[in-house]
């Protein structure tokens, strides 16, 4: 019952996993291997994604801005300082329909 490759990472099949199994993708990846299950995940999603944004070139202009539509289960993740985002300007909004009352708003001013 584990995750066959770094293509298939992602929280839901990490929190599938037991605690046992992700200490030892932690071990793998010559990460901390103590803490609760969320700091395991977010551990391997970090190394993941940095791992996935050095293997896919992005060219993010200066002026983009990265809005995040987290449910309730990623939340509590640290995306904005993830390798993949810490470099570009990004910010949560609570839910799609305010995120567009924001932007309506804006484009109003």
């Amino acid at each position: 019952n584990t995750v066959s490759d770094s293509n298939s990472y992602n929280y839901e099949s990490l929190d599938k996993l037991k605690v046992v199994e992700l200490r030892n993708l932690c071990k793998q990846k010559q990460l901390v291997t103590n803490g609760k299950k969320s700091e395991l995940i977010s551990r391997l999603l970090d190394v993941y994604s940095h791992e996935y944004s050095e293997s896919v070139s992005v060219n993010i202009s200066s002026n983009d801005h990265t809005v995040l539509l987290l449910d309730e289960s990623l939340q509590s993740l640290p995306w904005e300082s993830m390798p993949f985002l810490s470099n570009q300007s990004c910010s949560r909004a609570p839910g799609l329909t305010m995120l567009l009352a924001m932007i309506e708003s804006n484009n109003s001013l």
